[in-house]
């Protein structure tokens, strides 16, 4: 059983025969279902790759949607720590980090790791999603506000699709946890 002929991947062929994929599930699975094939193909990439950045990384988010961020976070902060990692690897694995600490209410620690990515790459949306996250738990109205004026001032640069999906709900739900009126958050609606 398991998978086998023309629908397997090539890199579940070339995994070796230690793999077992036997139990994989053949159609969509549960939430527990699922988290457990996703370690069953982190076995199959570290028989490829052993330890890689790129599976280090698919190891923390398996332990943060398991429902264990510290787990997740110590992945993360071991990967931050290696050297010769590629810039993209690290990049995930800040913003991914930041992930971590939402999920475990760490809010203050996110906003320096966030502040942070936001230097090294003021293009990407991801670490403002991660501020605000954090920005709207902290009872600061007046940072979130600025959080929210300056990913305004990225949208009116870059013209994100991914700030365009997210800013109508997201934005106005986080709004409403950082007791902030929804209208003062309309500019990137």
């Amino acid at each position: 059983p398991g998978l086998t002929g023309a629908g397997e991947g090539r890199c579940l062929r070339s995994a070796g025969a230690a793999t077992d994929l036997s139990a994989l599930a053949q159609r969509r699975p549960e939430e527990d279902a699922a988290l457990a094939d996703a370690r069953k193909c982190l076995d199959a990439l570290a028989s490829l790759e052993g330890a890689s950045g790129r599976r280090q990384l698919a190891v923390a988010l398996a332990h943060v949607h398991a429902g264990e961020p510290a787990q997740g976070e110590a992945v993360l902060r071991e990967l931050l720590a290696r050297a010769g990692e590629a810039p993209e690897v690290l990049r995930l694995a800040e913003v991914n980090l930041a992930f971590a600490l939402l999920r475990q209410e760490k809010f203050a620690d996110v906003v320096p790791l966030a502040r942070a990515a936001q230097a090294r790459d003021p293009q990407d949306p991801v670490p403002w999603f991660n501020l605000l996250a954090a920005q709207s738990e902290l009872g600061d109205p007046a940072a979130f506000e600025d959080a929210v004026r300056g990913l305004a001032a990225l949208q009116a640069r870059v013209r994100s699709p991914l700030v365009a999906a997210w800013a109508p709900h997201d934005l106005a739900m986080l709004a409403g946890v950082a007791r902030l009126p929804g209208e003062r958050t309309a500019a990137l609606r």
